[in-house]
């Protein structure tokens, strides 16, 4: 089934009717996820979806498990929740605020072992590493090293 039909399926099971702006947010969602709730709003604005039924639908949405939010450098993301693609986790560059998506099948595998070990039955999960992305890293790291170079040639 394909993510359109599942979403318009849960509005539906929870007795919500299907909108265009429901639609036109969800099509958001699936193109531009994780997304700050500014930025949908910004999005969406040459749409004339009005900004207030921008937040009740993701107040409508966060209940029906359809988003989760997750959080980076102090702004709120929001995303499509695992039912509406593949399971994956986050990192977030602690310099930048980017998030990059990623999956592990071997940390899966690991998480389920722990389980199994606990004698519990994991139902969901989240998982968030930060540090620096490839960018950051390289820019400090150069930054740095420019900065050992010139202490190190007012030594001499």
């Amino acid at each position: 089934m394909d993510q359109q039909k599942t979403f318009q399926e849960y509005l539906r099971n929870a007795g919500e009717r299907v909108s265009s702006p429901r639609l036109a947010i969800f099509q958001v969602l699936e193109r531009h996820s994780p997304i700050t709730i500014p930025k949908l709003v910004s999005t969406l604005r040459n749409q004339a979806i009005d900004p207030s039924t921008i937040y009740r639908n993701i107040v409508l949405f966060r209940k029906l498990g359809i988003i989760n939010d997750l959080t980076s450098k102090g702004l709120r993301f929001v995303e499509l929740s695992d039912s509406f693609g593949e399971h994956h986790h986050h990192f977030v560059c602690r310099n930048c605020g980017k998030v990059i998506d990623f999956d592990n099948h071997d940390l899966e595998k690991t998480l389920s072992t722990i389980a199994s070990t606990m004698g519990v039955e994991v139902t969901s999960h989240h998982i968030e590493m930060s540090g620096l992305c490839d960018v950051c890293s390289s820019v400090i790291s150069g930054a740095s090293k420019a900065s050992s170079e010139i202490s190190a040639s007012m030594l001499k």
